[in-house]
Order: C-alpha cells, then structure tokens, then sequence
C-alpha cells in the first residue's frame, strides 16, 4: 500500500437545510485520507476537493520574520451539487 506522511481530515462542516445529501453526508460527518480517496466519500465532492488537498500538501506553515506570512492548514471548500455540502478540509 502506497505511505503517506501527509494526512487530511475532510469534516461536513454544514448542508442545506441541516438534511443529508444525496450521498447521505451530513454536518459532523468525518473521513481521513493520504495519497488514497477516503472511503464513503462521495466521489463529485472529491472531485471538488482534490484540488485544495493537492495544494495543502505541497504548502508549509510558517510565519516569514520580514513579511508575517501565516499560512493556514485549513480550507472551507462548497460540493459541486449547488453548495449542497461545505467541507473543511485540516492538513493533520
């Protein structure tokens, strides 16, 4: 199986109208994942989301002495289904 030193957790943070999905997420809702897709995660909403996973993987934390950069671990992101879903995804 494929190691990976990077870890998410991608939480339902909200729905629409607080009401399951169609694919049945609903707010509290937790998956974890590396290199593979979480299981029971809804296949469109990774879709959406690989993209942040991807940059977060390949972004540090740090605060730069000259600038005060922060960057943060965490992104809010919409499903693709008309917002149905808000996911944040943490950089563990």
């Amino acid at each position: 199986m494929l190691e990976d030193d990077v870890k998410f957790r991608i939480t339902v943070k909200s729905t629409k109208d607080g009401e399951p999905c169609y694919a049945g997420h609903k707010p509290g809702d937790t998956f974890e994942c590396g290199y593979l897709t979480p299981e029971g995660l809804c296949g469109w909403a990774y879709h959406s989301l690989y993209p942040f996973i991807h940059a977060l993987r390949h972004t540090k934390s740090y605060e730069d002495e000259d600038y005060r950069l922060v960057k943060k671990d965490t992104v809010e992101v919409a499903c693709p289904d008309n917002a149905w879903v808000i996911f944040r995804i943490e950089k563990l």
